[in-house]
């Protein structure tokens, strides 16, 4: 029998304890690496699916006349990346290009959706708002309750773009129009003639403070009808149509709480002599005040349709303003929706 002293027991008991705390400190180490692996991995796919929600939600309740025709996540690595939509703007039924957005999203990024803005905002001039992206014509919607008139501090003429499709023959053209009052959707429907599509409603405002014509595209609130209820290029009854119009401000409505409940409509503008104007304030007293489709108003469209459609609307007293948007030459090969 060997006999070990006390040396070489402590010895051999040292090396066991040096094994053991390595084997621990290797094991330890690998589970918080899957640990902080799989946490960061949850995080960003948290953050991607918000960026892809607020996106998805927002372009129901603003960017007019604003679709996207498919939306994809891009990944720069297993946590961050980029949500990509591919946007576009239906005139008259033809499909024109618009900006698309690149939004980032990651496991070390809060609302990480609102770097992606810069790309949809409009540079102001007097009577033109153009996006900084590729330099597309944004239509302007007007406050009716503002004075375009005076003199002090910087806003937007108002501007009666209508009188120029005279010139435009042979294009299909998008236009905002403004009206002197705020109608509902039958009163709106008995007002535009046939030939001319509304693509976009726009809520207004009752306030005197500010100019609606400086809003970028975001700003501007309001919503189409689902394009998934109409029925394209066939007659439709007036309880269908009343249909399409409840079931479409029922979603806007919808998400405009979500929104509201989410703090995503935080713009808002200020002076040395306080706050003119707050989106959140702006659309809880729209909500309050329009809460059934058939009583809501709305104070301003995006029509579209052939430039000489436009014609019978020229001189209109109900029209406050109108702003053109995008247009484009019609092609032989363009299929205009009636």
């Amino acid at each position: 029998m060997k006999i070990y002293s006390f040396e070489q027991i402590a010895k051999k008991n040292k090396q066991r304890t040096v094994v053991l705390v390595t084997v621990m400190s290797v094991l330890l180490t690998l589970a918080i690496l899957m640990i902080t692996f799989t946490v960061m991995s949850r995080r960003a796919l948290q953050s991607a699916e918000e960026t892809r929600d607020y996106y998805d939600r927002m372009h129901r309740i603003a960017y007019p006349n604003v679709q996207y025709n498919y939306s994809v996540f891009e990944p720069t690595s297993e946590f961050s990346g980029y949500y990509y939509l591919d946007r576009v703007k239906t005139i008259a039924g033809i499909k024109v290009p618009y900006e698309d957005i690149n939004a980032p999203y990651g496991a070390w990024k809060r609302r990480s959706y609102i770097s992606g803005r810069a790309r949809t905002d409009a540079t102001p001039y007097q009577t033109a708002t153009y996006t900084l992206g590729s330099g597309y014509k944004s239509p302007m919607f007007y406050n009716t309750h503002y004075d375009y008139s005076q003199k002090d501090g910087f806003h937007m003429e108002k501007t009666q773009d209508i009188a120029f499709l005279s010139q435009m023959k042979g294009y299909a053209v998008e236009m905002a129009v403004t009206f002197d009052k705020p109608y509902t959707l039958e009163e709106i429907a008995d007002k535009i003639p046939e030939q001319l599509m509304v693509n976009w409603y726009w809520i207004g405002t009752d306030s005197n403070l500010y100019d609606t014509a400086m809003f970028t595209p975001e700003e501007q609130i309001g919503f189409s009808l689902n394009p998934y209820l109409v029925r394209d290029g066939k007659d439709s009854t007036d309880k269908e149509k009343e249909d399409v119009w409840q079931m479409s401000y029922q979603d806007f409505t919808e998400n405009l709480q979500l929104a509201l409940d989410r703090d995503w409509l935080n713009h808002s503008l200020s002076t040395a002599k306080g706050e003119i104007y707050s989106q959140k304030k702006e659309v809880v007293t729209y909500l309050k005040a329009n809460p059934d489709v058939k009583s809501a108003r709305f104070s301003g469209v995006i029509l579209t349709g052939r430039a000489e459609d436009f014609s019978d609307l020229e001189g209109k007293e109900w029209i406050f303003s109108s702003n053109i948007g995008e247009s484009i030459l019609i092609q032989p090969y363009h299929q205009l929706q009636d």
